[in-house]
């Protein structure tokens, strides 16, 4: 799909009026800009939150419970929101997890709230520490990936991309305070051709085509590399709670006397508890397997799915792991045999 954005120009200084102005008209402001553009923490959990209320129940009689009434429609409303200074990288994983969340069954607490928000993004000037982005999101979905894009123009302004009506709507008279300047578009493309073109960094020796990794991936399931590329794994799961594209929940009742609460949490498959059944057989029983269905899922299953790689490059699972459990490393461990897929 052909998106036509418009280009402008607004000064720190209106950014931040307009930042009030929203406050004073009860919508909400994230700014995420002050935490630098190497987040720790993507924006998933403002989509879908750690652990999240679905309903409340109460116990009426034995084996009866009553819910309480329009608790769903309650708890799923959102409020409009505006984030400023996500990463691109996190804003495209909104695009990628969408269809499990608007697809077939809805989960209107996930597509309420991003249909209540609008996400800028701030541009990147280079590349992070195990970035790998640009290997992974295609260069016309990155210009696309947010609502707004900004990049610094000068040191009192900034030049915004707008890559939807939805910002112009959401702001009504205060998108005044932005300036059209479509010249500005050259701006964005030479920053972009400069992001792209520019070295990996150090941690990154080689990345492999992604048609060739899910082939491998298909045909080595049975084998014995993902035990041996997993022997540092702990099963922490800070990789899938980091990673802005995991999205595993589990659902559960806490209950209080005769009241209760059924919850989503989050998930992981991680964990040896994610696949354990009831008769005590686990079919992930090692962590080889479980690193096997994390690679598996994101780079082949998904694919297959939605036509998307569940991984955006953002480095995060390389650069948060506890144990220093590094995908790239073993990627570059099996070059030869996925170069011959």
């Amino acid at each position: 799909m052909t998106i036509t954005a418009s280009f402008y120009k607004i000064t720190k200084s209106s950014l931040a009026t307009l930042f009030a102005e929203q406050k004073q008209k009860g919508n909400t402001i994230i700014d995420l800009s002050g935490n630098g553009s190497d987040l720790s923490k993507s924006c998933k959990a403002l989509f879908f939150p750690a652990t999240e209320k679905v309903l409340e129940y109460k116990i009426v009689d034995k084996g009866v419970a009553e819910v309480k009434p329009d608790n769903f429609n309650d708890e799923t409303k959102a409020v409009n929101r505006f984030i400023f200074g996500a990463n691109i990288c996190d804003a495209y994983a909104l695009k990628v997890v969408g269809p499990v969340f608007g697809e077939g069954p809805v989960d209107r607490f996930f597509i309420n709230k991003r249909e209540a928000t609008i996400v800028a993004a701030i541009l990147c000037d280079n590349k992070k520490n195990a970035c790998f982005c640009d290997q992974i999101i295609p260069r016309s979905d990155y210009s696309n990936a947010a609502d707004l894009v900004f990049t610094e123009f000068d040191e009192n302004s900034w030049a915004v991309r707008s890559n939807n009506n939805r910002s112009i709507d959401f702001f009504g008279n205060g998108f005044l305070h932005f300036i059209e300047d479509n010249t500005l578009k050259e701006l964005f493309d030479k920053k972009e051709e400069k992001l792209f073109n520019s070295e990996n960094p150090e941690e990154i020796n080689y990345f492999p085509k992604l048609e060739a990794l899910k082939k491998f991936i298909e045909k080595n399931f049975n084998s014995e590399i993902f035990n041996d590329a997993s022997m540092n794994c702990i099963g922490c799961a800070t990789c899938t709670y980091s990673c802005p594209t995991c999205h595993c929940f589990d659902i559960v009742d806490e209950k209080k006397y005769y009241n209760g609460e059924r919850r989503k949490n989050w998930d992981s498959c991680a964990f040896s508890l994610f696949t354990l059944h009831a008769s005590g057989h686990n079919p992930r029983e090692y962590q080889g397997q479980r690193w096997r269905q994390r690679l598996l899922h994101k780079f082949s299953i998904y694919k297959d799915r939605f036509d998307k790689i569940a991984c955006v490059g953002c480095g995060r699972c390389i650069r948060l792991c506890p144990a220093g459990v590094n995908m790239l490393e073993m990627f570059e461990k099996w070059k030869i045999s996925i170069d011959h897929m």
